[in-house]
């Protein structure tokens, strides 16, 4: 799916409306699209039926009022809060107005913080500002939004108030969303600086703009969802033996930092290859049944590069160590390996000061931002845009995958356009979540999918099994080999997508 700008959107809807679409129609469209999310997000989370319309004067709150229409004809109870006065406001949001007194929905304007009273329980429709909000909210609307904040079940309509759709940025005070429902195409600001922690998961609301405006819509990058992902799913043959579900050699782990290597050799397995081999300096303690594990102070560098290139996929770097045995190491077996890598963790940081080494041919990094700017050469990010701009040209240099980790994942590939995942949880915030994506994306490789689409599966499956793991565990518990156990949960969902 596209990743557009706010003016962008824009553009293709009112060349829509031009050619003879209804704006009308859109937003009762709109209106129902997001009764229906907001239903099922109520029966999801147990709320009242109880909803709270924040109601601006632009099309953002002619699209709540609609909303609100559907919703009172299936008798929840609705009630409007107004922050502008009706004759200042646009004209889809006035005709919406007046169909919701019609039907009996409740309304006050608020003019002071403390008429905004929320029951217990209830749900939360922010439609004060939409897509067209830059600056910063000031004086009563930002204390009022500061107040709203302090309630529990809060969906935003398009964007949420007070984030700029655009940049990504909140200069003051934005509304939190727990879900932002995004009308048509997901606007570039929900994956750039503060967006990810205001927009919450995200949810498309058809409003009928025909497929025809869509194609012609610039996209800034393209944003993977759950159909996407079963299409990549790697096909099972019924005859298949161990090294054609997949052959994966890892070269990771060491005394100090046994660990990482056991986290990503184990997601390998879980994530359907059929052997796995962990070649570590020294051997592994209690090393999960399944995983073979070799010492590389018993292989000669000759076994080592044969081990590689007899597999379908390598990875290296998790807990391997940052020693000069390890550097020298490192830059005589890279060039020689001819099999699809994934290089992350300590192979990386030998990367960052070792540039002109030559790499696989098919070669997959997967940094996180503070390793990203060390293979940049630069200490901090600066400006956003141009940071991922620097990141793409880095891949395509080199002819390689990054696979920039974050709570919104974005991947680079030379000559693709650069997708962003958003999945996951705060949780995964926690030592050895990124072993695991690195021993998923092996995993696919070696069962057959070329490094950009292993990458945007392996990101998806990391992303929902750690949404699973929270879940179950919640954001505090959770731990890196919960996303393990997740894994076989996370599989049965993208089959059933």
């Amino acid at each position: 799916m596209k990743v557009v700008t706010p003016s962008e959107m824009l553009r293709i809807e009112k060349l829509s409306i031009f050619e003879g679409a209804s704006d009308k129609h859109y937003v009762e469209k709109v209106g129902k699209a997001i009764a229906n999310i907001a239903c099922g997000y109520i029966q999801k989370h147990f709320l009242s039926k109880k909803i709270y319309l924040l109601v601006g004067k632009g099309n953002n709150g002619a699209d709540a009022l609609s909303a609100g229409c559907v919703l009172l004809k299936e008798r929840f109870c609705v009630q409007a809060y107004l922050f502008f006065k009706i004759d200042e406001s646009s004209p889809l949001c006035r005709y919406n107005f007046e169909k919701f007194k019609k039907l009996g929905g409740e309304f006050h304007f608020i003019s002071d913080i403390a008429d905004l009273i929320f029951e217990k329980k209830s749900l939360i429709l922010d439609g004060i500002f939409g897509i067209g909000f830059e600056g910063q909210l000031k004086g009563f609307l930002l204390q009022a939004v500061k107040k709203i904040n302090q309630e529990e079940f809060i969906i935003a309509i398009d964007v949420p108030s007070g984030l700029n759709a655009a940049t990504g940025e909140v200069l003051s005070e934005a509304i939190k969303a727990d879900l932002t429902i995004f009308l048509g195409l997901p606007k570039m600001g929900f994956f750039l600086r503060d967006g990810a922690k205001y927009v919450g998961s995200l949810h498309l609301a058809d409003f009928g703009l025909k497929e025809k405006y869509i194609k012609q819509a610039k996209e800034e990058f393209t944003f993977m969802q759950a159909k996407e992902a079963k299409k990549l799913l790697p096909k099972i043959e019924k005859n298949r033996h161990k090294y054609e579900a997949g052959y994966v050699v890892g070269i990771a782990g060491s005394k100090p930092m046994q660990g990482a290597a056991k986290l990503a050799g184990f997601a390998a397995l879980k994530s359907g290859c059929g052997i796995v081999k962990i070649l570590s300096f020294g051997y592994l303690d209690f090393l999960p049944f399944e995983l073979i594990n070799l010492s590389l102070e018993d292989e000669s560098i000759v076994s080592v590069i044969e081990l590689c290139n007899k597999a379908d996929s390598v990875f290296i770097g998790p807990g391997l160590g940052r020693t000069k045995q390890t550097e020298k190491f490192l830059s005589i077996i890279l060039p020689k390996i001819k099999v699809r890598t994934v290089l992350d963790a300590d192979a990386l940081y030998f990367l960052a000061s070792n540039l002109k080494c030559p790499l696989p041919k098919d070669v997959i990094l997967t940094p996180h931002r503070k390793e990203m700017l060390r293979l940049l050469g630069e200490e901090k990010i600066g400006d956003e845009e141009k940071f991922l701009q620097k990141c793409q040209k880095f891949a395509d240099k080199y002819s390689l995958v990054i696979v920039l980790k974050g709570p919104n994942t974005f991947i680079f590939s030379s000559n693709k356009k650069k997708v962003v995942i958003k999945m996951g949880d705060p949780g995964m915030a926690t030592a050895g979540t990124g072993d695991v994506l690195t021993g998923i994306i092996a995993s696919l490789i070696a069962q057959g999918l070329n490094c950009f689409d292993a990458s945007k599966l392996g990101v998806y499956l990391h992303g929902r099994s750690g949404e699973m793991a929270a879940e179950e565990k919640t954001s505090y518990s959770m731990i890196a080999s919960d996303l393990i156990s997740s894994l076989p949960k996370v599989f049965k969902s993208v089959l059933k997508a």
